[in-house]
Order: structure tokens, then sequence, then C-alpha cells
């Protein structure tokens, strides 16, 4: 009976709107007395595509951002495609296609409900996107389809209010027809700037090579990826049965030896032929005692040290033990990260010209899609290289603030925007299509 109430006042205040900004951020806010979730995106759909009007918790929405691209690519293949069949999806890492799941992992929470505002006359009005760690109830989903019942009529008007604003502006513009070319054709000269999104990642720039010492196997990791480790610290430790079985060889051998020249050096005060038998055994003892230090020298080095004080990289700790190893291979990285800097990776047919001096770099983190930071370009690749997936990038170097290196941490990664050279809008706009046309013709 409370959510009853609770259920006719959230009516009662989303019908009070006056906008479209507003109705949405009432719905993402005050739902949660209905439902549990921890997100939520209130979001409309236009003739142009999936706008997304507001979150939840006040945070602002770049529609250019990966996260806001990421959330409206997968409402248009699931939800939107499939309106005349449901109003409610739920979907779990389970339910989401494979080539989805490493973007879902980057982007949700777990759990997505999706809900949409429909009408019979206007069709798909626009919809709630609600996050959370785990599934929704059935109460729950009935009170939601109760919830978008009532109001996707209010929305239906709010949404006619602000089309008709809209062609009436349209209406009104047809009397000024010249002008409106005249303007059209202004911003086509107006300046502007040529920009490039690629890949990025934090990149550690003092970093430190963990490697095995000599062949053998991987017989305990003492961290985990990801651990804080000081310079000396134990890190992992190398087992070699035959090296083990090499040292006791040679220990065993010099004691023979050494005993053998003990015996020889007695007899020779009796006998002197048996002198000649010292400086070979004398011989022998030395050359088994270089053997012997050599292994015992190679076991004391089975235990990794840490070479600096930084972040252990490597992929998986279970995978790494009891992994054979050569000498020299390369077991893990230790990264300093009071000192990283941006790795932007751009593909051969993206690159624009870009000015070191004068570019700008923001970009945007998986962790949190939403918030922007600025990197400053220092260096950009001679030549383009291949990266792990085989595709040829040109590597652009891009140095962080010292708040910046102690806040994002080596490893993260996400998307950067690179400002290029002044143009103007109309090459900007015409530059790819042009691209595209000059290979076609050749």
């Amino acid at each position: 009976m409370e959510k009853l109430f609770t259920l006719i006042e959230l009516q009662k205040t989303a019908r009070s709107a006056a906008s479209l900004g507003e109705f949405g951020h009432i719905l993402v806010n005050q739902t949660q007395t209905l439902v549990p979730y921890k997100k939520a995106l209130f979001w409309t759909n236009t003739p142009f595509g999936i706008d997304i009007i507001s979150a939840s918790g006040g945070q602002e929405v770049e529609a250019n951002s990966p996260y806001s691209l990421w959330v409206k690519s997968f409402l248009k293949k699931g939800p939107v495609k499939d309106r005349h069949t449901q109003t409610q999806f739920s979907h779990t890492p389970e339910t989401v296609e494979a080539p989805e799941k490493i973007k879902w992992e980057e982007h949700t929470l777990g759990h997505v409900h999706v809900i949409l505002f429909q009408s019979e006359e206007e069709g798909l009005l626009g919809g709630l996107w609600l996050e959370d760690t785990k599934p929704l109830t059935d109460s729950d989903q009935k009170i939601l389809e109760e919830l978008t019942d009532s109001l996707s009529q209010t929305l239906a008007l709010l949404k006619l209010r602000k089309t008709s604003h809209i062609f009436g502006f349209w209406k009104h513009l047809k009397r000024f027809q010249i002008l409106l070319w005249i303007a059209l054709i202004a911003a086509f000269f107006m300046p502007a700037r040529l920009t490039i999104t690629a890949p990025a990642e934090i990149t550690p720039d003092n970093i430190k090579v963990v490697s095995a010492p000599f062949n053998g196997t991987l017989e305990e990791v003492l961290i985990s990826p990801g651990d804080v480790v000081e310079r000396g610290q134990d890190v992992a430790r190398l087992k070699n049965e035959e090296l083990t079985a090499q040292l006791q060889t040679a220990e065993q051998a010099v004691e023979i030896a050494a005993a053998a020249l003990s015996r020889a050096r007695r007899e020779s005060l009796s006998t002197p032929e048996k002198r000649q038998e010292i400086n070979a055994l004398q011989a022998e003892i030395k050359a088994r005692r270089i053997e012997y230090d050599y292994a015992r020298r190679l076991i004391q080095k089975s235990t990794l040290q840490a070479p600096l004080a930084g972040l252990a990289l490597f992929s998986d700790r279970t995978e790494l033990i009891g992994k054979p190893v050569r000498t020299g291979q390369e077991i893990m990285r230790i990264a300093s990260p009071e000192d990283s800097y941006l790795t932007v990776r751009v593909p051969v047919q993206a690159m624009i010209p870009v000015n070191p001096e004068t570019a700008k770099i923001r970009f945007f983190l998986n962790v949190s899609p939403i918030q922007s930071y600025e990197a400053k370009l220092e260096t950009i690749g001679y030549r383009a290289s291949a990266d792990p997936d085989g595709l040829m990038t040109y590597k652009i170097k891009a140095s962080l603030s010292k708040e910046l290196q102690k806040s994002l941490r080596v490893g993260w990664k996400g998307t950067a925007k690179i400002y290029g050279e002044k143009t103007i809008l109309g090459y900007v706009i015409l530059r790819r299509p042009l691209i595209a046309l000059r290979k076609l013709l050749g």
C-alpha cells in the first residue's frame, strides 16, 4: 500500500513537469523510491536517433562520450528494435551476446533493465535505463509497467510541445530562405579544427622487466596483478631440479676430490711417486668448486625480486604457477605508478596533420566514461607500427599532469580525441567522403 501511494505521488510530480529535462530529472531520481537501482538514464526517441536527456545523481551526460554512444547503440540493437513485442527488457551478463560482453563489463554494473514509453499515435517515445548489481523482481517490473502506462501520455504531450515550437520556428524561417542559405554558406567557411578519435591507454614511463635467470619452472608467485611492491621485495620463486642435482653432484665431487687429495698427501710421505697426483687432484678440486659456486649462485637467484618500487603488471597469477620458463624470458613487469603518460594509437587511415605545439588532447577512460581529462601532446611516431591485434597505427605520446599521474592507474584504457590543425567547417564535414571518393576513383 505504501508503494501505491508513492507511485501516485511520483505520477503527480511527473505530470507537473514543464519540460523534457524536468520530466527526466524526476524519473531518474525519484523512481528509486519505487524500485531499487544504482544508476538511471532517461532517453527519448527522435527522428535523428536516441537522445539521452538525464542521468541519476545530477551527472552531466556528454552526448559523444564512449559510454553514451555505447548505450545508444545497445538500445538500437535491442529494445528499440524489439519494441513491438514487449515494453520491458532485462539484460544480464548471461543474456548479452558475445560481441557485446567486453563493452558490457566495461560500462555496466552487471544487470540492466530497460522500460519503454509508447503510445498508439506516436509509437516509441523514450524510456528508462536502470542499472544495478542484481535483477529486478517481478513485483518491481509490474510497478514499472504501471508507471510507463500512466506517464506515456505525459511524455507524448511534452514532446509535442517541443516539436510544435520547432516546427513553428522553421515555418517562420521560410520567409527568410535567402538569409538561411547565406547562413549555411557562411557556416561552410566557419573556422573549425580537424579531430581524431582513437583508443588510448595510461602507459608507464619507467618500467622494469622481471625475467628468469635460468631455465626452470615457476614454483610460486608471491604477489597478485596490480599489487604495489617495494624495491627488492620477493615476487616469485623458480625451481630447477636439474640445477639442484648439479649442485649436489658438484658438492659431492669436491668432497671426494678433497678426500683423495688428503690421502695422496699422506701417502706421498712414504711413496714419492704419489706427489705427481697431488697437482692433478688440486686442479680437479678447483674445477669442481667452480661448478659448485656457479650452480649455487644460480640457485640463490631462484627467488626473483622487484627491481624498483611500483605496480606489478602481469596477466594472471594462476597461469604463471607451474609454467616452464627459459633464461631471459619475461615473467612480469614492474612499473612506477607516479611516472606515466598517455599512449594514443591512431589508425593509419584516420591520421590527420597534427602540430605538437598547438594540438590539444582530451580523453575519456572506461572506468569513468562520463568524465574527461586533458593531456599535452609530446611526440608522434615517425612511422606506423603493428599493434598486438595486427592493426597498423601511429603511436602518439602525451604527458599528464602530476595530479593525474597520481590519480590515474597504469593500464587503464579509454578513448582520446585529438584536435589538429585549423581549417573550415566544410572541409571537416567533407574530408572523409573525399577520402572515400579518392580511393574509389584511384
